[in-house]
Protein backbone atom coordinates (compact mmCIF):
# COMPACT_ATOMS: atom_id res chain seq x y z
CA UNK A 1 0.00 0.00 0.00
CA UNK A 2 2.79 2.29 0.96
CA UNK A 3 4.66 1.41 -2.45
CA UNK A 4 1.65 1.87 -4.54
CA UNK A 5 1.25 5.78 -2.66
CA UNK A 6 4.69 6.51 -3.46
CA UNK A 7 4.31 5.47 -6.98
CA UNK A 8 1.54 7.67 -7.32
CA UNK A 9 3.03 10.35 -5.95
CA UNK A 10 6.43 9.88 -8.31
CA UNK A 11 3.95 9.93 -11.27
CA UNK A 12 2.28 13.20 -9.67
CA UNK A 13 5.71 14.97 -9.87
CA UNK A 14 6.68 13.50 -12.51
CA UNK A 15 3.54 14.71 -14.04
CA UNK A 16 3.86 18.11 -13.10
CA UNK A 17 7.24 18.39 -13.82
CA UNK A 18 6.61 17.43 -17.54
CA UNK A 19 3.72 19.82 -18.03
CA UNK A 20 5.39 22.87 -16.05
CA UNK A 21 8.34 22.01 -18.30
CA UNK A 22 5.90 22.52 -21.70
CA UNK A 23 4.62 26.25 -22.78
CA UNK A 24 2.83 27.25 -25.82
CA UNK A 25 3.68 30.63 -27.89
CA UNK A 26 0.57 31.66 -28.98
CA UNK A 27 0.09 33.15 -32.71
CA UNK A 28 0.99 36.71 -32.94
CA UNK A 29 3.41 36.50 -30.39
CA UNK A 30 6.62 35.65 -30.23
CA UNK A 31 8.87 34.45 -26.60
CA UNK A 32 12.35 34.52 -25.48
CA UNK A 33 13.85 32.16 -22.67
CA UNK A 34 16.04 33.57 -19.80
CA UNK A 35 17.87 31.56 -17.37
CA UNK A 36 19.44 32.28 -14.43
CA UNK A 37 18.90 36.38 -15.92
CA UNK A 38 20.41 35.59 -19.00
CA UNK A 39 18.31 35.44 -22.46
CA UNK A 40 19.19 32.37 -24.22
CA UNK A 41 20.78 32.59 -27.00
CA UNK A 42 21.95 30.40 -30.36
CA UNK A 43 24.72 31.09 -32.47
CA UNK A 44 25.25 34.37 -30.81
CA UNK A 45 21.69 35.30 -31.23
CA UNK A 46 19.00 35.42 -28.93
CA UNK A 47 16.70 32.33 -29.58
CA UNK A 48 13.79 33.85 -30.57
CA UNK A 49 10.38 31.14 -30.35
CA UNK A 50 8.06 31.34 -33.15
CA UNK A 51 4.37 30.43 -32.11
CA UNK A 52 3.84 26.74 -30.98
CA UNK A 53 4.44 24.42 -28.12
CA UNK A 54 8.04 24.46 -26.59
CA UNK A 55 10.07 22.82 -23.43
CA UNK A 56 11.85 24.58 -20.69
CA UNK A 57 13.79 23.48 -17.81
CA UNK A 58 11.26 24.32 -15.20
CA UNK A 59 12.58 26.12 -12.10
CA UNK A 60 15.32 27.08 -13.99
CA UNK A 61 14.10 28.68 -17.41
CA UNK A 62 11.67 31.38 -17.55
CA UNK A 63 9.79 32.31 -20.35
CA UNK A 64 9.07 35.75 -21.64
CA UNK A 65 6.21 36.64 -24.26
CA UNK A 66 5.85 39.52 -26.69
CA UNK A 67 2.92 40.84 -28.84
CA UNK A 68 4.45 40.51 -32.32
CA UNK A 69 1.41 42.34 -33.93
CA UNK A 70 0.97 46.05 -34.68
CA UNK A 71 -0.22 48.01 -31.25
CA UNK A 72 -2.29 50.75 -31.21
CA UNK A 73 -0.83 53.31 -28.44
CA UNK A 74 -3.35 56.46 -27.46
CA UNK A 75 -1.05 59.15 -26.39
CA UNK A 76 -2.35 61.59 -23.58
CA UNK A 77 -3.23 64.80 -25.16
CA UNK A 78 -0.56 67.52 -24.13
CA UNK A 79 0.18 71.27 -24.61
CA UNK A 80 1.93 72.66 -27.55
CA UNK A 81 3.43 75.66 -28.69
CA UNK A 82 2.90 76.29 -32.39
CA UNK A 83 5.08 78.88 -34.76
CA UNK A 84 3.09 81.52 -33.73
CA UNK A 85 3.65 81.55 -30.15
CA UNK A 86 -0.12 79.62 -29.43
CA UNK A 87 -1.15 77.05 -27.59
CA UNK A 88 -3.02 73.96 -28.59
CA UNK A 89 -3.66 70.76 -27.03
CA UNK A 90 -2.95 67.77 -29.16
CA UNK A 91 -4.29 64.35 -28.67
CA UNK A 92 -2.73 61.81 -30.75
CA UNK A 93 -1.91 58.45 -31.34
CA UNK A 94 1.04 56.38 -32.74
CA UNK A 95 1.15 52.82 -34.36
CA UNK A 96 4.03 50.41 -33.58
CA UNK A 97 5.20 46.92 -33.26
CA UNK A 98 8.40 45.09 -31.92
CA UNK A 99 10.84 45.14 -34.87
CA UNK A 100 13.86 43.69 -32.64
CA UNK A 101 13.00 41.58 -29.64
CA UNK A 102 16.90 41.35 -28.56
CA UNK A 103 17.09 45.69 -28.18
CA UNK A 104 13.52 46.15 -27.13
CA UNK A 105 14.45 43.46 -23.89
CA UNK A 106 17.35 44.90 -23.44
CA UNK A 107 16.26 48.39 -23.44
CA UNK A 108 12.51 47.59 -21.44
CA UNK A 109 13.17 44.42 -20.31
CA UNK A 110 10.12 43.07 -21.54
CA UNK A 111 8.13 46.05 -19.48
CA UNK A 112 5.15 46.91 -22.22
CA UNK A 113 4.30 49.48 -19.76
CA UNK A 114 8.22 51.14 -20.17
CA UNK A 115 7.68 50.47 -24.03
CA UNK A 116 4.85 52.87 -23.73
CA UNK A 117 6.27 55.58 -21.79
CA UNK A 118 9.20 55.67 -24.46
CA UNK A 119 7.43 55.84 -27.20
CA UNK A 120 5.07 58.44 -25.16
CA UNK A 121 7.82 60.51 -24.63
CA UNK A 122 9.09 60.47 -28.36
CA UNK A 123 5.99 61.27 -29.90
CA UNK A 124 5.59 64.01 -27.32
CA UNK A 125 9.07 65.52 -28.06
CA UNK A 126 8.21 64.82 -31.95
CA UNK A 127 4.87 67.24 -31.55
CA UNK A 128 6.85 70.04 -30.42
CA UNK A 129 9.60 70.08 -32.45
CA UNK A 130 7.07 69.98 -35.69
CA UNK A 131 4.20 71.92 -34.13
CA UNK A 132 6.92 74.68 -33.59
CA UNK A 133 7.27 75.02 -37.23
CA UNK A 134 3.90 75.38 -38.50
CA UNK A 135 0.98 77.44 -37.94
CA UNK A 136 -2.29 76.71 -35.98
CA UNK A 137 -4.52 77.36 -39.86
CA UNK A 138 -2.10 75.28 -41.41
CA UNK A 139 -2.05 72.63 -38.77
CA UNK A 140 -6.04 72.71 -38.72
CA UNK A 141 -6.68 72.86 -42.45
CA UNK A 142 -4.66 69.81 -43.18
CA UNK A 143 -2.80 71.91 -46.20
CA UNK A 144 0.61 70.84 -44.19
CA UNK A 145 -0.53 68.41 -41.82
CA UNK A 146 0.23 65.48 -43.04
CA UNK A 147 3.27 66.34 -44.28
CA UNK A 148 4.21 67.56 -40.76
CA UNK A 149 2.91 63.80 -39.10
CA UNK A 150 5.09 62.34 -41.65
CA UNK A 151 7.80 64.02 -40.28
CA UNK A 152 7.41 63.26 -36.92
CA UNK A 153 6.95 59.55 -37.90
CA UNK A 154 10.15 59.62 -39.23
CA UNK A 155 11.80 61.46 -36.23
CA UNK A 156 10.12 59.09 -33.59
CA UNK A 157 10.84 55.96 -35.63
CA UNK A 158 14.79 57.28 -35.66
CA UNK A 159 14.73 57.56 -31.87
CA UNK A 160 12.65 54.15 -31.33
CA UNK A 161 14.70 51.96 -33.53
CA UNK A 162 17.61 51.51 -30.63
CA UNK A 163 14.64 50.53 -28.48
CA UNK A 164 14.26 47.80 -31.35
CA UNK A 165 10.67 49.39 -31.27
CA UNK A 166 9.30 50.13 -35.24
CA UNK A 167 6.73 52.94 -35.34
CA UNK A 168 4.46 52.78 -37.96
CA UNK A 169 2.30 55.20 -38.43
CA UNK A 170 1.80 58.41 -35.75
CA UNK A 171 -1.88 60.24 -36.24
CA UNK A 172 -3.72 63.12 -34.50
CA UNK A 173 -7.01 62.62 -33.66
CA UNK A 174 -7.76 66.18 -32.27
CA UNK A 175 -6.39 69.51 -32.09
CA UNK A 176 -8.57 71.68 -29.84
CA UNK A 177 -7.08 75.15 -28.93
CA UNK A 178 -7.44 76.72 -25.28
CA UNK A 179 -10.15 79.19 -24.68
CA UNK A 180 -8.07 82.18 -24.90
CA UNK A 181 -6.35 81.21 -27.93
CA UNK A 182 -9.63 80.38 -29.75
CA UNK A 183 -11.49 83.37 -29.95
CA UNK A 184 -8.29 85.34 -31.68
CA UNK A 185 -7.73 82.66 -33.96
CA UNK A 186 -11.17 82.08 -34.87
CA UNK A 187 -11.58 86.20 -35.32
CA UNK A 188 -8.10 85.71 -37.34
CA UNK A 189 -9.54 83.42 -39.71
CA UNK A 190 -12.89 85.39 -40.30
CA UNK A 191 -11.24 88.49 -41.14
CA UNK A 192 -8.75 86.52 -43.68
CA UNK A 193 -11.92 84.94 -45.47
CA UNK A 194 -13.55 88.33 -45.20
CA UNK A 195 -10.97 90.15 -47.51
CA UNK A 196 -10.82 87.25 -49.52
CA UNK A 197 -14.33 87.44 -50.16
CA UNK A 198 -13.78 91.27 -51.01
CA UNK A 199 -10.96 90.68 -53.17
CA UNK A 200 -13.45 88.41 -55.23
CA UNK A 201 -16.70 90.91 -55.18
CA UNK A 202 -13.62 93.53 -56.30
CA UNK A 203 -12.55 91.20 -59.31
CA UNK A 204 -16.16 90.58 -60.18
CA UNK A 205 -17.14 94.48 -59.72
CA UNK A 206 -14.28 95.04 -62.22
CA UNK A 207 -15.22 92.48 -64.81
CA UNK A 208 -18.76 93.80 -65.02
CA UNK A 209 -17.71 96.97 -65.37
CA UNK A 210 -15.62 95.57 -68.16
CA UNK A 211 -18.78 93.89 -69.93
CA UNK A 212 -20.34 96.96 -69.54
CA UNK A 213 -18.21 99.23 -70.73
CA UNK A 214 -17.96 96.71 -74.18
CA UNK A 215 -21.30 96.78 -74.72
CA UNK A 216 -21.96 100.35 -74.51
CA UNK A 217 -18.99 100.72 -76.54
CA UNK A 218 -20.78 98.16 -79.36
CA UNK A 219 -24.37 99.42 -78.52
CA UNK A 220 -22.47 102.93 -79.56
CA UNK A 221 -20.74 101.29 -82.61
CA UNK A 222 -24.43 99.88 -83.80
CA UNK A 223 -26.53 103.10 -83.13
CA UNK A 224 -23.90 105.39 -85.65
CA UNK A 225 -23.75 102.57 -88.13
CA UNK A 226 -27.12 102.71 -88.17
CA UNK A 227 -27.75 106.31 -87.95
CA UNK A 228 -25.28 106.03 -91.49
CA UNK A 229 -27.18 103.91 -92.93
CA UNK A 230 -30.43 105.71 -92.09
CA UNK A 231 -28.95 108.90 -93.63
CA UNK A 232 -27.63 107.13 -96.69
CA UNK A 233 -31.30 105.78 -97.14
CA UNK A 234 -32.76 109.21 -96.49
CA UNK A 235 -30.11 111.02 -99.11
CA UNK A 236 -30.87 107.99 -102.00
CA UNK A 237 -34.72 108.88 -100.79
CA UNK A 238 -34.32 112.62 -101.43
CA UNK A 239 -32.31 112.61 -104.30
CA UNK A 240 -34.87 110.18 -105.94
CA UNK A 241 -37.78 112.23 -104.96
CA UNK A 242 -35.75 115.33 -106.04
CA UNK A 243 -35.37 113.54 -109.56
CA UNK A 244 -39.50 112.66 -109.69
CA UNK A 245 -40.29 116.29 -108.78
CA UNK A 246 -37.72 117.80 -111.41
CA UNK A 247 -39.43 115.38 -113.92
CA UNK A 248 -42.81 115.84 -112.91
CA UNK A 249 -41.95 120.01 -112.99
CA UNK A 250 -40.90 118.91 -116.67
CA UNK A 251 -44.38 117.55 -117.88
CA UNK A 252 -46.75 119.47 -115.90
CA UNK A 253 -45.34 122.80 -115.19
CA UNK A 254 -48.49 124.38 -113.47
CA UNK A 255 -50.14 121.20 -111.77
CA UNK A 256 -46.30 121.07 -110.35
CA UNK A 257 -47.01 124.23 -109.07
CA UNK A 258 -50.48 123.54 -108.21
CA UNK A 259 -49.50 120.29 -106.22
CA UNK A 260 -47.20 122.26 -104.60
CA UNK A 261 -48.95 124.56 -103.40
CA UNK A 262 -51.51 122.58 -101.89
CA UNK A 263 -48.72 120.51 -99.74
CA UNK A 264 -47.84 124.41 -98.23
CA UNK A 265 -52.15 124.95 -97.55
CA UNK A 266 -52.06 121.63 -96.03
CA UNK A 267 -48.82 122.08 -93.92
CA UNK A 268 -49.48 125.42 -93.05
CA UNK A 269 -53.49 124.65 -91.62
CA UNK A 270 -52.27 121.73 -89.95
CA UNK A 271 -49.68 123.45 -88.10
CA UNK A 272 -51.98 126.13 -87.18
CA UNK A 273 -53.80 123.31 -84.82
CA UNK A 274 -54.49 126.70 -82.06
CA UNK A 275 -57.79 128.10 -82.06
CA UNK A 276 -56.14 131.77 -82.07
CA UNK A 277 -53.78 131.76 -84.41
CA UNK A 278 -53.84 134.57 -87.21
CA UNK A 279 -52.16 134.84 -90.80
CA UNK A 280 -51.23 138.07 -91.89
CA UNK A 281 -51.39 138.27 -95.27
CA UNK A 282 -51.89 140.43 -98.47
CA UNK A 283 -54.73 139.07 -100.56
CA UNK A 284 -53.01 139.69 -103.88
CA UNK A 285 -50.44 137.47 -101.68
CA UNK A 286 -48.63 134.85 -104.08
CA UNK A 287 -49.54 132.30 -101.29
CA UNK A 288 -53.28 133.08 -102.50
CA UNK A 289 -53.04 132.03 -106.08
CA UNK A 290 -54.84 129.02 -106.53
CA UNK A 291 -57.06 130.48 -104.36
CA UNK A 292 -58.43 133.33 -105.66
CA UNK A 293 -58.49 131.36 -108.98
CA UNK A 294 -60.68 128.53 -108.49
CA UNK A 295 -64.43 130.46 -109.35
CA UNK A 296 -62.61 130.62 -112.64
CA UNK A 297 -63.70 128.58 -115.86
Amino acid sequence: MQKSMMGLATLIIIGGLAYSSMYTVEQGSRALLVRLGKVEQKDGKVALKMPGLHFKWPGVEGVLTFNARIQNLSIDASRIVTKEKKDVIVDSFVKWKIDSFERYYTATGGDALRAQVLISQQVNDGLRAEFGNASIQELLAGGKRDQVMKDIRDTVESKLTNYGIYVVDVRIKQINLPTEVADSVFARMRAEREQEASKIRAEGQEQAEIVRARADARKIEILARSELNAQKFRAAGDKQAASIYTKAYSVAPEFYSFYRSLEAYKNSFESANNKDSVFVLQPNSEFFKYFNSTGKG
